[in-house]
């Protein structure tokens, strides 16, 4: 198995996704607990991973390390988890080890991809993405259209086509197409078929998924094309993305009239929850409850310890000082989270994590990048996040440094990753979905590769 083959096993991998998406969603509808590809979709990646290690004495080294670490992490991680679970626990240590598992696989993919690709000048990684996306929108619109499609929330608002989640397919579109749009520049197909995919993904993410990410990503997309291709119209003097450009204009003036006019379903998503406010409540009913035992002084420490019971006051007083909306639930779970964090004095907390499923399930943070500082700890947010921050900051840098040599393929990938934050925080599990660590992979080694170019040409 050389070079070459390794690549071509990890892009069919890339290329299986989708479908590995569609068999989950299917056995999860039949009530299956477990689906084949939760085995078989790590399968791939754990192979090469054991490959690279035997044929090549150069990584063999860092890999134990950094598998040590990584361990390491885990094994205090879990253990302080174990002693902190209480009776309003969302989760089992079980529960806990499979998200610290999620996230070291999602480490182990980047290494695997940045191994394989990183300098690689072919459009491989580019190709994967391309065709992925085509039977993403594909399939979710001959749902849309045979009357099958699953609603993305149980209100029966949205469309999420055959697949489990609408944020996970959300955020594979929204960031593909940073992706795609420059990558649709160079590639030899008629501008109309082009044409067609633009639309057809932005139509569906911006008035039928339902989901704010999808509203809002395909606004920053558009927002962020048009400031990439007048840099690259201005400043390296560069007309191939006319036809695009123009198409994107005209697509952001149809989208605006079609809003104002008709609305979409992320905004009947958002009347149905308005309309489900009670504005003598400020906290969710779930914890209206819990509230009530608490000042009834029927909770004891075995159900919800003392920082629990605190932090939960605590929010419960800022929320009706506020005049917090009850159905704001990522609001309420961010505000408690920080007063647990703020409430709890353990060193040992701080540094590995307070536990991402310790409290209740309205309770669990999922904003993402938070929730990784706060509930996974400092070292477990170097660990898992910081590597693709520090790309970012990485390209920031260098584009800040080398601004003249930038083109609009840059400034969309840039523009895609900062997105991925912004709906892994708004949105939360994008980068732990198994779904969505492929293209988050691939648009940040994207980003290494041209400034590998930009620093070959100093």
């Amino acid at each position: 198995m050389n070079k070459l083959n390794k690549e071509k096993l990890l892009f069919i991998f890339i290329l299986l996704n989708p479908l590995f998406d569609l068999i989950s969603s299917l056995f999860n509808h039949l009530n299956f607990a477990n689906t084949p590809s939760t085995f078989i979709r790590p399968l791939i990646p754990l192979v090469l991973i054991i490959y690279i290690f035997i044929t090549d004495k150069s990584i063999r080294k860092k890999l134990i390390i950094i598998s040590s670490i990584y361990i390491i992490y885990i094994l205090v991680h879990t253990l302080i988890y174990k002693n902190i679970i209480t009776g309003i626990s969302y989760g089992s240590v079980f529960h806990e080890i499979e998200y610290l598992l999620n996230y070291t696989y999602l480490i182990f993919n980047l290494l695997l991809y940045g191994y394989l690709f990183y300098g690689n000048k072919k459009d491989t990684l580019k190709n994967a993405v391309f065709y992925n996306t085509i039977f993403y929108v594909s399939t979710i619109y001959i749902a849309i259209l045979s009357n099958s499609s699953i609603t993305s929330y149980v209100e029966g608002i949205g469309y999420k086509g055959w697949f489990n989640a609408s944020g996970a397919v959300g955020a594979i579109l929204i960031i593909s197409l940073f992706i795609i749009l420059p990558y649709l520049l160079k590639k030899e197909i008629k501008f109309i078929y082009k044409a067609l995919l633009i639309v057809s993904i932005i139509f569906y993410l911006f008035f039928l998924i339902g989901s704010r990410a999808g509203l809002y990503g395909s606004i920053i997309l558009i927002l962020s094309f048009v400031i990439a291709s007048l840099f690259d119209y201005f400043i390296n003097k560069k007309r191939d993305n006319k036809e695009i450009l123009s198409l994107m204009l005209v697509l952001a003036v149809a989208l605006t009239i079609g809003y104002l006019l008709f609305g979409s379903n992320t905004t009947e998503r958002r009347q149905e929850l308005d309309d489900m406010k009670d504005d003598k409540s400020h906290i969710a009913y779930d914890l209206e409850d819990i509230k009530e035992n608490v000042d009834n002084n029927l909770v004891d420490t075995k159900y919800m310890n003392k920082e629990q019971i605190k932090a939960l006051n605590s929010l419960y007083d800022y929320a009706n000082d506020t005049n917090l909306s009850n159905i704001d639930l990522r609001k309420q779970q961010l505000i408690y989270n920080v007063y647990l964090y703020k409430y709890q004095h353990n060193v040992l907390y701080k540094l590995f994590g307070n536990g991402y499923l310790v409290n209740f399930s309205s309770l669990t943070l999922e904003m993402e990048e938070i929730a990784l500082f706060i509930n996974f700890g400092i070292i477990g947010f170097i660990l898992y996040f910081v590597p693709f921050l520090s790309i970012f900051i990485y390209g920031a840098y260098i584009g800040i440094k080398y601004i003249k040599r930038l083109d609009s393929e840059y400034i969309m990938y840039m523009a895609g990753i900062f997105t991925s934050y912004f709906i892994a925080l708004f949105s939360g599990h994008i980068y732990f979905n198994t779904s969505v660590m492929p293209v988050v992979i691939i648009i940040h080694i994207l980003l290494l590769n041209k400034i590998k170019v930009i620093k070959e040409e100093i």
